[in-house]
């Protein structure tokens, strides 16, 4: 065989093997027509070839060729007498094929028959021509045939399927397998090359496929196309139905689509019908039902369905077709049925066929995995097996149906991975699967409650993934093989009845929740316990976190790697290992035997893990190895210690992590590495001792270590990685060693660094390298860099300067983004030259960086022989042309200093500088080209000719002259600025654009000159135009002014007049930057675009911005897109407004055309607006729609709206619609974004919206967590109207899709709709709404999780706000928050942005403190004015706020409403001085705000001054009246030295240092009053000056004292200065709080705790002052009247003090001096006893008072902290004091004490004092007897309930002006008191005033009501205001009482006459 056939017989063999066999019937067969007679000695083919035209089609596949086997067969021949024969069986044909006449191979080479061959024609697009020879040996003789010749040719039309259902008399036919001819499927070939299909081809495909093709006859003749014999049958009428309409056509002319149904009905002419299916599967028992219908799909009715076998049909009994033509069938024996039916006389119809198979399901299950996986369900043993190979369906499986049938799955060998979802298995109770199996699926068995036995078969190494047996709750024991590895999160989570586990490795929660399991067996081959596995409860990463039973765990041998942290403290107490693994690690027990101290590998080389309630720790020497996060969260760790010796070479990731009371620790000397994130968030570290072998410092490795103080880096540090240091805000200086070779990102991001120099090793700097160092201002680089990064020095916006080496020759930039890498207000001094910098590869922005670049950089190393100007530049040239400064230079004549000369070597260079405008130091200066100027000797030229391409404007020139000596010494020179100025003579407006003379526009000419001008790239900066008409209209298609590459930056008045816009013009500014638009009115019918602008602001972040003032659009103007501005880059609009009657968001003809972000006065973008207001009417279908702003596009841009008002309506189909903001940045890559702020704002609009629909603001979609950066203050606002949600869909990806579908009503809120997060920076109150469609809707409509303390634990809340879920970031782990598990669906959620500790709230704010952010309000509140004042006393408020009809509005006039004092003034004065503010206070400025954003300056002849009093040495505070408002500020009253009172400039005190260790709240108490304290200080004298104040005395304190050394750190408050901490002996700071809420410093003077600030109060000679510490201020002396907030500010004690009248009741109050002491009585036993006195100044001012008011009593105080523990008080009054009181006054007097009370009639005083023998008269008042035990209990319970009272108290004012002081009493104070009263206990109130918020409260007042009106005052006085709730018994002593509360906004300002 040659070559050529080998190759086709291997062709044909694959051919073959995939052979496609299609009807085009290419051979013919016709024995019976053969003549009896014929040509003697031939062969005769009985099947001959076709010899007419036959089509091929080409093949789709990737033969590209479809194969056709043809065949002509020999059988019989003509005799030798020409008589034909049958051919004889034992003769051989040879049969020879030709191709175009060339031999052709049969297919018997490849083991086929020798007649038939296969023909393919990929390869010809002509004809090709196919015919046979066969020769055979017969008696000797050779006899031949010639069969006929085919012609075969390549087709265009592929085969199509159609579909053939033949039905003979009525009933269905039967195929040739005896199978119903039902829904045949048929290929139809174009057998005639007419390119197309018709039915006669499909029938004849049909026959050859499944009967005969000799059933199937046509006829063509001249009577037409004719079928003679159809289906084996020759038909008296024939029918045909194409989908389900007659076919009235020829066959031969009927066409064919693909898809086509043809119905054939033989000798029966009906209607046709059809079931909606032609196959069911059904297993045995399963009810389903087929639906008939006609050809027009009209159900049919009453129709008997049946089965067909065999060619007749069998009724089912009773199953007819109701009136939707259904039929509900069931079978119940296993076959497979054909369904069909049968008409009747009235309706005749063909017969439809449906197949049905009842068979056990059973099929594929890995179709969508490309595996071989199949399943059989046998319903009745309920088991499902799954064999085959491969992996099954990730679909939902083919068995869902039957799921709840199912109580045992066997999965067999074979089965790699179970992608199948198997949760719906409810009833299974046994799982079994194979060693092939690697992969269970997520989920894959949750919830199956009732599985109880799982069986692995040995050697499945199965990976078990995330809950794949979850809440299996009737699982009790699990035995997994050594190789299967649970690493999916809860994959047995909530397993609650396991008890035993046996397991290999473990990760992720595998076991959490698992409350019964007890026993953990891990097998041999696992070497580590893992991470975290066993740490604690609510870690949702623990493999058995919540496993609260465990008791054991069995350790193999192989185990001697114990892993990072893997068992908590609580979990060792517990456990018990047992096994053979024990031994590899030493077990250290407590000393209290109930736990392990420490645990170690066997030779102690490894520590793994040590009590995290260690306060001190040692680590041996011989420990080389520390685990990862070892000491993580040790939160009472303060001491670390390395043994000497200590080989430790590396402290690993998170080692120290959150140690937060860690304040110094030393490395060991050989450590190399600090891991990343090792003293990350330990936030009392203030000393860090770093090793000298100290190589690398990892990520993190001290962010957030607040305290940390400059530490110093060690010679040979190679490598500081990312945000090493980041948040480390105490460090202001750091060096960096100059063996520092990699330096990571943000290495030094928030630090107080000012200056950072990178050593010469350096050589490469990162991404973002000094981003967010906002404190950097200067950084020089010495390395030899090459390239700077993206973002390297961005944003940094304290830069001022940055060194660049010359080897410095690319900046990577972003394309558009200019200026990215320096701050705009720094200079870089470049070492490179000027044509370096100018390269493209340096100036990426095409020369508009706008940092000042100084090249030919050489760093100054001296002064002395700088250069000097010879002669001076004239400052100013101005030219009328540009064209003059053509051949115009400038030369700079320089000249070596007088005594100098020039030496051998000197180097100098000389760089021109320029900027429009004026110079403002060396900022904002561009470098002339070098080829501008020229240094020639010592002169250094620039050319101007560059300024004569110009336009008309200012530059400022200089230079800059380095000169560098052989030496190396090198000198700066900064020349003085020149300007030049060409004039603008073609600028044909009036005016010169100055300030004072503006260009003057009147025409829309003039506009289209301004257009024309920033087109051509003139910006107009420090230009000023005005309007000077009302005539001016815009037309459609007109330039605007300005564009992005050149925006308008100068200021435009509209002088109050208005632009009116031509229908279908846009607006008049198409771009400002940062110019300023003011006074201007527009409008127009129908506005293109916005209404002034539709661009303004900066394009970058930090630049200055836009201003939109006073400017109006006028009602009857629909615009398309936002009122006024389109979207703005920053721009802050003050007074702006759009009338009512304005449509936003229409098209020409008033309807509605936006489909996105809509606002009145701004779309989206940056914005801060203040007294805006808005009644337009807003249209859009998209989302971001809101009253005056859209949204916020920056996620840390402002964004701000104040003091405005919407009174229109909005119509939105989107998500984030708000009456005032529509919604805030949504974007989840910024989630700790900036917050929007809102205040005092009014809406009265009706509001509608798709979901996040609120009243004031659509929400915040993005921010996970807000910081104190970007506080979201949304508070005093008022929102009345109407909110409609309506119901479209939320786009995917929306944060909304975690508000339940079903709780549509929770995403919308009349103060915000959805609000992603809320913590304490959401600061949301003082908000009032009332609904007008009586609709109850919440304040805000859903929440997705707040951190808050007050909802316990973290999670879901159960009831109204079950959708929101809730954490507190002061307890709950971050890394819990941001990725945990709703263990009842499975969820994952992440809130990465969650990445700050004690952002917490402490209030609910959905549910019991709502009320506080957002209260619904009834209609009569909103009438009656009592909001108004709530309003207008919040500390928000402009005090604008007024009554309308019919509720609060905002005043249309603008009101002043803040009043600040600057500028300087005389503030030290000496005793006895006299004030005149006309020249003491003469330079004084003070600043008054009004609601409109304006201000106006007064001077000191506009205001009235008061509370001047130089009477004594003092801190005075004098109040500025004006109008309604005061401001406040202080001078200082000194005593004067060298007189007869004060000889001495001096003073001495005495001073005792009290301190506490730092313990937190662990139940101790340490105060001045119980003892305690640490005496740091004992009794030392210091020496100050005369007029020290106790702040002055400790700052000497800190200078005169060595040791120890201390230091006292304060802050500013509004009271004065704060003492919040102590530094002692430099390494230990004990600051307040850190030992509970109530702790922190205070001090005595001479015994007592002043009234004042430690900056206020002064000093006498011979003081004494104890400074402490107290663990509880409520305990110590005076401590009764502090308020709970500010009582430890600075040591301020608000005590009762001194005397106080109240003239309502009549009664003179004072306090008394107590000494508690030991007395021994006549037994020899001994008391504590209180010694009461009152001070002689006490007593002249209570009879003073008293006399002056009439007081009918006077009352003497003693307090029971001033007791203590004394028995009983002997009060000692001077006898002349009670003389007084008779003689003076008609009052009684009362001694009030804890011992009980005394009150003595004038009657009795008098026969008191003549009894009396002595000077003085001692009254005793003991203790009462013990009161029975049932009185002791109800006072024991009345104070725990005082205890946990929670008080909230306001001010405000009345409508009568009158000051009314409230304690609002919430559900809980309302239960505590009326369970005070059932106890039998009266409570009453008390109220305290104050005219200063720090010093004492002098008036007070006892009430049985909870609020008190104080209705008498001095005008202009400021008032503070306190509340306390007192309870009393029976007799009417006073039991308990609370703290003192400050009301919220306690500051009153009395406005009624006195």
């Amino acid at each position: 065989m040659n070559t050529q056939t080998n190759l086709f017989k291997q062709t044909l063999t694959v051919l073959l093997a995939f052979l496609m066999v299609f009807t085009m019937m290419p051979s013919m067969a016709f024995a019976d027509s053969i003549p009896e007679y014929g040509e003697a000695k031939t062969l005769v083919f009985t099947t001959d070839l076709d010899d007419s035209s036959v089509r091929f089609c080409p093949n789709e596949g990737a033969a590209s060729t479809r194969q056709e086997i043809i065949e002509a067969r020999v059988t019989k021949y003509y005799n030798a007498g020409g008589k034909l024969q049958d051919l004889p069986e034992n003769i051989t044909v040879n049969y020879q094929w030709y191709r175009n006449d060339k031999k052709w191979p049969s297919l018997a080479q490849v083991g086929g028959e020798a007649w038939k061959t296969v023909i393919g024609f990929s390869e010809y697009s002509r004809p090709v021509q196919y015919h046979v020879i066969a020769t055979a040996e017969i008696n000797g003789e050779t006899y031949t045939a010639h069969s006929k010749t085919l012609t075969a040719k390549t087709s265009s039309q592929s085969p199509i399927q159609a579909e053939l259902t033949v039905s003979k008399e009525g009933v269905l036919a039967s195929a040739k397998d005896e199978a119903a001819a039902a829904h045949l499927s048929v290929t139809v070939v174009d057998l005639n090359g007419d390119e197309r299909f018709t039915l006669d081809e499909a029938l004849k495909a049909a026959h050859k496929a499944y009967l005969t093709t000799e059933d199937y006859i046509t006829e063509t003749s001249d009577e037409g196309f004719v079928i003679r014999k159809f289906w084996g049958s020759e038909p008296q009428s024939l029918v045909f139905f194409k989908n389900g309409k007659r076919v009235k056509s020829r066959a031969d002319e009927t066409s064919l689509r693909a898809g086509d149904e043809i119905y054939a009905s033989i000798d029966a002419s009906a209607g046709y019908s059809k079931f909606d299916s032609a196959g069911v599967k059904a297993a045995p028992g399963e009810e389903f039902t087929l639906t008939l219908a006609d050809g027009d799909g009209i159900p049919l009715e009453g129709v008997q369905i049946g089965t067909w076998k065999e060619g007749a049909f069998t009724p089912l009994a009773e199953k007819v077709t109701d009136e939707n033509g259904e039929v509900t069938l069931v079978f119940t024996k296993l076959e497979d049925y054909m369904i069909t039916a049968r008409g009747n006389a009235e309706n005749a119809l063909l017969p439809p066929a449906c197949h049905v198979i009842c068979a056990m399901p059973n099929g594929d299950c890995g179709q969508n995995r490309g595996s071989n996986a199949k399943y059989f369900l046998n319903l009745d043993t309920q088991s499902l097996t799954i064999s085959g190979s491969g992996e099954t369906t990730s679909e939902i499986s083919p068995w869902h149906k039957y799921a709840d049938r199912i109580k045992e799955i066997r999965i067999e060998e074979g089965i790699t991975g179970l992608y199948t979802d198997f949760s719906d298995c409810t009833n299974v109770e046994k799982v079994s699967f194979p060693s092939t199996l690697t992969q269970i699926t997520n989920k894959g068995f949750y919830n199956c409650q009732k599985l109880k036995d799982v069986i692995f078969h040995e050697g499945c190494e199965a990976t078990i993934n995330s809950a794949a047996f979850a809440k299996c709750t009737a699982l009790t024991e699990i035995v997994l093989p050594k190789g299967t590895k649970t690493f999916g999160r809860a994959a047995f989570g909530g397993c609650t009845a396991l008890k035993k586990a046996t397991v290999g490795e473990v990760s992720l929660g595998a076991f959490a929740g698992c409350t019964n399991l007890t026993e953990v067996i891990y097998q041999e081959g696992v070497k580590s316990f893992g991470n975290q596995t066993f740490r604690a409860t609510d870690y949702a990463y623990d493999a058995y976190s919540d496993c609260t039973s465990l008791e054991t765990v069995t350790i193999p041998a192989s185990l001697t790697e114990w892993g990072e942290a893997p068992f908590s403290e609580e979990t060792l107490a517990k456990v018990t290992f047992t096994g053979e693994g024990k031994a590899n690690f030493i077990f250290e027990e407590n000393s209290a035997g109930t736990g392990y101290s420490a645990i170690y590998n066997r030779d102690k080389t490894a520590l793994y893990y040590v009590n995290p309630s260690a306060t001190e720790l040692t680590i041996p020497a011989s420990v080389s190895e520390l685990n990862a996060s070892m000491f993580s969260g040790f939160t009472k760790l303060r001491k670390v210690t390395f043994a000497e010796g200590s080989r430790l070479t590396e402290i690993p990731a998170k080692c120290f992590y959150e140690c937060s009371a860690l304040t110094e620790i030393s490395l060991p000397q050989t450590v190399t590495n600090i891991g990343s994130e090792v003293f990350a968030g330990c936030s009392a570290l203030k000393k860090i001792g770093l090793s000298s072998s100290l190589k690398t410092i990892g990520y993190s490795a001290f962010s957030g270590c607040k305290v940390l103080e400059n530490p110093v880096l060690p010679e040979g540090l190679q490598e500081i990685s990312a945000n090493v240091f980041e948040g480390c805000e105490a460090i202001t200086e750091l060096t960096l060693p100059q063996s520092l070779t990699g330096l990571g990102m943000r290495a030094f991001k928030g630090t107080a660094i000012e200056e950072i120099i990178l050593p010469p090793k350096v050589i490469t700097l990162s991404l973002n390298q000094f981003a967010d160092c906002h404190s950097i201002k200067h950084i020089e680089v010495q390395g030899e860099v090459t390239e700077i990064p993206i973002g390297a020095f961005f944003p940094c916006s304290s830069l001022e300067s940055v060194i660049l080496p010359k080897s410095v020759k690319k900046i990577q930039h972003q394309t558009g983004i200019q200026n990215v890498y320096f701050s705009e207000n720094a200079v870089v001094y470049y070492g490179g030259t000027n044509a370096d910098w100018r390269s493209d590869a340096m100036d990426p922005w095409g020369r508009k960086c706008l940092s000042t670049v100084i090249c030919n950089y050489v760093k100054p190393t001296t002064e002395e022989g700088k250069l000097e100007v010879a002669e001076p530049l004239p400052q100013d040239i101005v030219v009328d042309d540009a064209a003059e400064l053509t051949e115009k230079e400038l030369t700079l004549n320089l000249k070596y200093p007088e005594g100098t000369t020039a030496e051998s070597g000197d180097r100098i260079t000389a760089d021109w500088h320029y900027t429009a405008g004026t110079l403002n130091g060396l900022k904002g200066l561009s470098l002339v080209p070098e080829s501008d100027y020229r240094l020639d000797g010592m002169k250094a030229t620039v050319n101007l000719a560059e300024q004569a391409k110009a336009k008309p404007g200012t530059w400022s020139y200089l230079c800059v002259i380095f000169k560098t000596t052989a030496k190396g010494e090198t000198t700066m020179l900064v020349s003085e600025p020149i300007r030049v100025r060409v004039r603008d003579t073609s600028f044909n407006l009036a005016g010169d654009g100055t300030e004072a003379a503006p260009y003057e526009i009147e025409t829309f000419e003039h506009l289209e000159l301004i257009a024309e001008r920033t087109a051509g790239g003139e910006n107009f900066k420090n230009t000023y135009f005005v309007l000077k008409n009302d005539d001016i209209v815009i037309q459609a298609g007109w330039q605007q002014i300005g564009n992005s590459q050149t925006p308008f930056e100068g200021t435009f008045d509209g002088d109050g007049h208005t632009i009116t816009y031509a229908k279908g013009a846009k607006c008049l500014f198409r771009r400002v930057g940062s110019g300023t638009i003011k006074n201007l009115k527009v409008q127009g019918a129908y506005i293109a675009s916005a209404g002034i602008a539709s661009s303004m602001g900066p394009e970058k972040s930090g630049g200055k911005n836009a201003s939109l003032i006073n400017c109006t659009l006028l009602s009857g103007s629909n615009t398309l897109s936002c009122g006024l501005i389109g979207n703005s880059g920053g721009v802050s609009a003050i007074g702006c407004k759009v009338e009512s009657g304005v449509k936003i968001g229409v098209d020409e003809n008033g309807q509605p055309a936006a489909k996105g972000i809509l606002g009145s006065i701004v779309g989206s973008g940056a914005f801060n607006l203040v007294s805006c207001r808005s009644g337009a009417d807003l249209y859009s279908s998209g989302s971001y729609v809101g009253g005056l702003a859209g949204y916020k596009a920056f996620s840390m841009r402002d964004c701000s709206i104040k003091n405005s008002q919407f009174t229109g309506n909005i119509y939105a189909d989107g998500e984030y619609i708000g009456g005032i903001l529509g919604g805030g940045y949504d974007d989840q890559t910024a989630p700790n974004t900036r917050c929007a702020v809102i205040e005092n704002c009014y809406v009265n609009a009706n509001i509608t919206g798709a979901r996040a629909v609120g009243g004031l603001f659509g929400g915040e979609g993005g921010c996970d967590q807000c910081y104190d950066n970007g506080i979201g203050y949304i508070r005093n606002n008022v929102f009345y109207g109407s909110l409609t949600l309506n119901g479209k869909t939320v786009p995917a990806g929306s944060p909304l899709q975690c508000v339940p579908a079903d709780n549509i009503n929770g995403s919308k809120g009349a103060v915000a709709g959805f609000m992603r997060s809320l913590n304490q920076c959401n600061i949301i109150e003082n908000n009032y709404y009332f609904i007008t469609n009586s609709e109850s809707v919440k304040g805000i409509g859903a929440v997705e999780h707040i951190d808050t303390s007050k909802i316990r634990p973290m999670g879901f809340k159960e009831g109204a706000n079950d959708d929101t879920y809730y954490y507190d970031t002061s307890k709950d782990s971050l890394k819990d928050i941001c990725d945990w598990v709703d263990r009842e669906d499975g969820l994952t959620r992440e809130y990465s942005g969650v990445s700050k500790s004690g952002m917490n709230r402490d209030d609910d704010p959905l549910g019991e403190d709502k009320d506080k952010l957002a209260k619904a309000c009834t209609q009569e509140e909103m009438k009656n004015g009592s909001i108004v004042e709530m309003l207008n006393a919040n500390a928000s408020s402009m005090h604008n706020w007024v009554q309308d009809e019919n509720c609060p509005v905002l005043s249309d006039e603008a009101v002043p409403y803040r009043m600040e004092a600057g500028g300087t003034y005389k503030n030290e004065y000496f005793v006895g001085d006299t004030l005149d503010p006309k020249t003491d206070l003469k330079d004084i400025v003070f600043t008054v705000t009004y609601s409109d954003g304006t201000t106006k300056d007064l001077t000191i002849n506009d205001v009235e001054i008061s509370g001047f009093d130089s009477s004594k040495q003092a801190i005075v505070h004098l109040t500025a009246s004006y109008q309604n408002m005061t401001c406040d500020f202080t001078v200082k009253i000194n005593k004067k030295s060298g007189t007869a009172v004060n000889p001495k400039s001096t003073i001495d005190v005495k001073f005792t240092l009290k301190g506490d260790e730092r313990h937190g709240e662990d139940g101790t108490s340490h105060t001045l009053q119980k003892g305690g304290l640490t005496t740091w200080i004992q009794g030392k004298t210091y020496t100050v000056d005369l007029n020290a104040t106790v702040w002055d005395f400790l700052k000497e304190v800190e200078k005169q004292t060595a040791s120890p050394k201390v230091r006292f750190n304060a802050e500013d408050s509004q009271y004065g200065k704060y003492i919040y901490s102590v530094t002692y002996n430099e390494d230990f700071e004990l600051a307040e709080f850190d030992n509970g809420n109530f702790s922190g410093w205070m001090y005595t003077l001479n015994g007592k705790h002043p009234l004042l600030a430690v900056d206020e109060q002064f000093l006498e000679d011979g003081d004494a002052i104890v400074f402490h510490y107290t663990d509880d201020y409520t305990v110590e002396e005076g401590s009764e009247a502090w308020d709970d907030a500010g009582g430890m500010a600075g040591g301020v004690i608000e005590a009762v003090s001194d005397v106080t009248t109240d003239a309502k009741t009549k009664t003179t109050t004072a306090p008394t001096e107590v000494k508690v002491s030991e007395k021994t009585n006549a037994d020899g036993t001994k008391t504590k006893v209180a010694d009461v006195k009152v001070s002689a100044d006490n007593q002249k001012e209570i009879l003073k008072q008293a006399k002056a008011s009439k007081s009918n009593e006077i009352i003497l105080v003693v307090s029971s902290k001033s007791v203590g523990d004394a028995e009983k008080a002997d009060v000692t009054l001077e006898k002349s004091f009670i003389d007084s009181i008779v003689k003076d006054t008609d009052a009684k007097l009362t001694i009030r004490t804890p011992f009980g009370d005394k009150t003595y009639t004038q009657e009795e005083l008098k026969a008191m004092s003549e009894a009396a023998t002595g000077s003085t008269i001692t009254v005793t008042i003991e203790k009462a007897a013990e009161p029975a035990d049932d009185a002791a209990a109800n006072i024991a319970k009345a104070k725990s309930i005082v205890k946990d009272m929670k008080l909230v108290a306001r001010s405000s004012k009345t409508a009568k002006k009158n000051i009314k002081a409230v304690l609002k009493s919430d559900a809980k104070v309302k239960a505590s008191i009326k369970e005070l009263k059932d106890l039998g206990f009266t409570v009453k109130y008390r109220f305290y005033r104050s005219t200063k918020k720090a010093a004492s409260y002098k008036s007070t007042v006892t009430k049985k009501t909870a609020s008190y009106t104080n209705t008498r005052g001095k005008k202009g006085t400021k008032y503070f205001y306190k509340v306390q709730v007192r309870v009393y018994d029976e007799s009417g002593k006073l039991v308990t009482k609370t703290a003192l509360k400050q009301c919220k906004y306690a500051a009153r300002t009395w406005s009624k006459a006195k």
